[in-house]
């Protein structure tokens, strides 16, 4: 079981996620650090490679208003540390869109000010996943040939 700090940061991150950028960045400010890096892994052929990296605030700010009202997310286990001498939680989720009921889990590092400053973003695979072609680091599109290029539709499943 984690601290009551890594328990609020992701209960915080599950609202901002949920909130799919309606209120203003604020929420999302206070939910993850300036120097936030997610790196978001994909399923179908793309299943355990990184396919996008996104950077900052407007970058998180950004890829959260990309998630459509449908969407929920939520805790589907019981936080835990990753070993005694690590600073890296693992977390499992469940994500509902109407009939859709798709998981994954998150690891992730607080900031010492207790945000969010690095999350791993990765779902259970999807059968017969629809595939996209871009990686973005930040709000910086990149199309083309990245070594870590994958595709999918889902932004956060």
């Amino acid at each position: 079981m984690r601290s009551n700090r890594s328990i609020t940061a992701i209960e915080n991150w599950i609202i901002a996620l949920n909130d799919q950028g309606r209120s203003s960045r604020v929420r999302v400010e206070a939910v993850v650090h300036p120097e936030i890096r997610i790196h978001r892994y994909g399923f179908g052929s793309n299943t355990g490679r990184l396919v996008e990296e996104i950077r900052g605030l407007s970058a998180v700010s950004e890829w959260i208003g990309l998630t459509p009202a449908v969407v929920e997310f939520e805790l589907a286990s019981e936080i835990e540390n990753e070993s005694d001498e690590s600073d890296v939680a693992r977390v499992d989720y469940r994500v509902l869109a109407g009939d859709f009921v798709g998981s994954g889990h998150w690891r992730y590092k607080l900031h010492d000010d207790g945000r969010l400053l690095w999350l791993e973003h990765r779902p259970a695979n999807i059968p017969d996943a629809i595939q996209e072609g871009t990686f973005r680091r930040g709000s910086e599109r990149m199309h083309g040939e990245h070594p870590h290029q994958g595709e999918h539709h889902h932004h956060h499943h």
